[in-house]
């Protein structure tokens, strides 16, 4: 059975699978670099999205069918006395600043977005096991250190000068081990505008190929052509929002939004919010799906511990009538549908957001009637309250 410790476990798994608002990502209303639980990218990412993710507490239509989550309707006043007052302002951070054209052969997404870079990526379709794939990371001006990619070879993205080299995966990187070495992977970098670079990077050619040895000229040739197909497929221009499975009615104040995850999946299907309060977060999760002061998060990942044997110490409860468990870093709840909804309060931030802050969270969220089609999620400015 899966308790809190696990999901925190699977988000920074997922972390070392994973790898902009007009031409670049926006800035976070904070200012701060946020967490990537979820790198590897996009499509990529939605394959690894099984490892990691947790889902959320219901809040029903009164006409929907018990066993399934209703749709999204104005948010549920509780009998509680409400701890704060709701935030004043929406986000304006969560849309999408570039878009991935369909590529032979493979399956493309876009699943994140952080205030400097936005991410998607590519795998190859219909395979097994761990496909070919890669990243396209696209950096706000300044946000990526384009040094990485000066001993490369010369290349032209779409008219525009590049590089093609082998370097550091950055999702590869634990925050805590500052002298790991990271894990070496193909890359193609271009510059969409001055100090702006897009960077389509992975394992693109092979399952589990060694990049740290020397490679064959024949290999990294077919790197490069498939790095180079990817980011000729990639346009940068304003299209639309990141989508969410759940609306949120309430939030205490100070708290602003930093990224957000969209991967949804033939198997399993997730999305998330991570939320900041300027306060720095643990710095084992820097690299994952997780705000730096909390993330709302549904998936279709089991239940939580208190539906089996294994003991859990969170106190038991009920939300709008579905089971959970709480503690001072985390609320989860299952979902009729047998999803979940998890409230993850970083470590570093015990106790600055409380029991009855999480449970009021959890009693004003709402979801929409079918987690596994996000044709019915929200765009994430309206999941917000």
């Amino acid at each position: 059975m899966r308790t809190e410790q696990d999901i925190r476990v699977a988000l920074l798994e997922r972390a070392t699978e994973l790898e902009t608002t007009d031409a670049a990502p926006a800035p976070s209303p904070t200012g701060r670099r946020t967490r990537r639980l979820m790198p590897v990218g996009a499509a990529a990412a939605t394959v690894a999205v099984v490892a990691a993710a947790s889902a959320l507490i219901a809040t029903r239509h009164p006409n929907a069918d018990p066993s399934v989550p209703g749709p999204p309707s104005p948010p549920h006043t509780s009998s509680a006395p409400r701890p704060n007052a709701p935030p004043s302002a929406k986000s304006t951070t969560l849309r999408w600043g570039f878009e991935i054209a369909p590529l032979a052969g493979y399956d493309v997404s876009r699943d994140t977005i952080e205030p400097k870079v936005q991410r998607g990526g590519f795998t190859q379709h219909g395979a097994t096991g761990k496909p070919a794939g890669g990243t396209v990371s696209v950096y706000a001006p300044g946000a990526f250190d384009a040094s990485k990619l000066s001993q490369g070879q010369p290349v032209t993205v779409n008219g525009r000068p590049g590089r093609f080299a082998v370097i550091v995966d950055p999702k590869s990187l634990e925050p805590s081990q500052p002298t790991s070495p990271g894990v070496l992977e193909p890359a193609v970098g271009w510059q969409y505008a001055d100090d702006a670079w897009v960077v389509v990077q992975g394992n693109v050619i092979a399952d589990n190929w060694d990049w740290s040895g020397k490679v064959p000229a024949q290999y990294l040739a077919a790197a490069q052509a498939v790095c180079l197909r990817a980011a000729e497929a990639v346009t940068i221009r304003r299209s639309g929002e990141l989508l969410v499975a759940f609306h949120l009615g309430w939030l205490p104040p100070g708290l602003a939004d930093e990224r957000a995850t969209f991967a949804p999946g033939p198997s399993v299907n997730y999305s998330s919010i991570g939320f900041g309060d300027g306060k720095p977060g643990d710095p084992r999760y820097a690299n994952t799906d997780s705000g730096t002061a909390l993330t709302a998060m549904r998936s279709t990942v089991g239940a939580p511990s208190s539906q089996g044997s294994d003991p859990d110490p969170r106190r038991k409860i009920a939300v709008n009538g579905h089971p959970g468990l709480i503690d001072d870093t985390s609320l989860d709840v299952v979902l009729g549908d047998g999803s979940r909804f998890d409230l993850l309060v970083d470590p570093l931030h015990a106790g600055m957001i409380t029991q009855a802050q999480l449970l009021e969270i959890a009693q004003q969220t709402t979801f929409g009637p079918r987690l596994d089609d996000p044709a019915t999620w929200l765009p994430a400015t309206q999941a917000l309250p």
